[in-house]
């Protein structure tokens, strides 16, 4: 019965929030993961430049906080065309808002060379409080990405692409945890089926 709740959990979750494959020239978050063990949530941003040249640039993830509760941040195995020590890993400036979490191009001969590559940028992980909280979030959605002010993203050109690559990718999601039907609900049912069934014997 238990790994039947996580496996409704998992769809309601995907709905709200999945995405299969990034778009060419996008970042995004990627589908949502829960633990019924922990009551935790993951999320993984993601990115797709495959079309394109970036420089690179950073995001910030707005949470409402009345719902989830900050656990980690960690970010991803680096692609060979991302440049660790420029990359921010952000910080968490407040509940509800973790900004300046990115990013770069890797330094090549002296030069910067573009990230043309897909992957991942990070995970986040959260405790989930309540699910049903109305969202204050800008997107009025549980999750949401927004460029980040402090390290804008960027074309090799020097050009502002922040808008048009969160545009192409999924820059919201709803949290959306089922309450388990309470065990004391399946014995009643069964008590019932029980009383009906003793009812037909003795009619026999």
């Amino acid at each position: 019965m238990h790994s039947k709740i996580v496996h409704q959990v998992l769809i309601c979750l995907l709905v709200g929030g999945g995405m299969s494959n990034a778009l060419a020239g996008s970042v995004g978050l990627d589908a949502l993961s829960y633990d019924g063990n922990n009551g935790q949530v993951s999320v993984t941003v993601i990115y797709d430049f495959t079309d394109e040249n970036v420089f690179g640039g950073a995001l910030n993830l707005i949470y409402d906080a009345g719902a989830l509760v900050f656990v980690t941040y960690e970010a991803a195995p680096l692609q060979p065309d991302v440049w660790a020590p420029a990359s921010p890993v952000g910080s968490l400036d407040s509940p509800g808002f973790y900004q300046d979490f990115g990013i770069a191009a890797n330094k090549l001969q002296g030069v910067f060379g573009g990230i043309t590559s897909a992957g991942e940028i990070g995970t986040f992980t959260f405790l989930v409080l309540d699910s049903t909280h109305p969202s204050a979030t800008p997107c009025g959605m549980t999750l949401c990405l927004e460029e980040s002010s402090i390290n804008p993203w960027l074309n090799v050109s020097a050009e502002p692409i922040g808008d048009a690559l969160l545009a192409s990718g999924i820059s919201g999601a709803n949290v959306i945890v089922p309450v388990p039907v309470p065990s004391a609900y399946f014995l009643l049912l069964s008590s019932v089926a029980g009383l009906f069934g003793v009812r037909r014997f003795f009619k026999m």
